[in-house]
């Protein structure tokens, strides 16, 4: 966690730095970034859903970032000053993981 009351760290992994540690050697690791965190993309173009048919394994990162819940001048992608009324998933975030588990590799 960055910023606000967590203090900032001298050693940061990413999610795909942190998976990419873990892998076996010689595995093959695709990033792609889906889904914007609060609206729908403006590319229409988004070859995720059609890279997880030929997956071993999807791993869908979803949720809000601090631009939609902190500190009420922090938040500004929030309309209710950083507060959450929902605890819900951005809709366009659902509607993405479940493109995603439609298009899961046939096993």
């Amino acid at each position: 966690m960055l910023g606000n009351y967590y203090g900032i760290s001298d050693s940061l992994v990413s999610i795909f730095e942190g998976i990419a540690g873990k892998v076996y050697l010689g595995s093959s690791l695709n990033y792609r970034s889906g889904a914007l965190p609060f609206h729908d993309n403006i590319n229409p173009l988004n070859w995720a859903p059609q890279e997880a048919k030929t997956a071993d394994a999807v791993i869908a990162v979803v949720g809000v970032s601090a631009d939609m819940e902190g500190e009420e001048v922090d938040a500004i992608a929030s309309a209710d000053r950083g507060d959450r009324v929902a605890i819900t998933l951005p809709q366009n975030q659902v509607d993405y993981v479940k493109q995603l588990a439609k298009n899961k590799k046939a096993r």
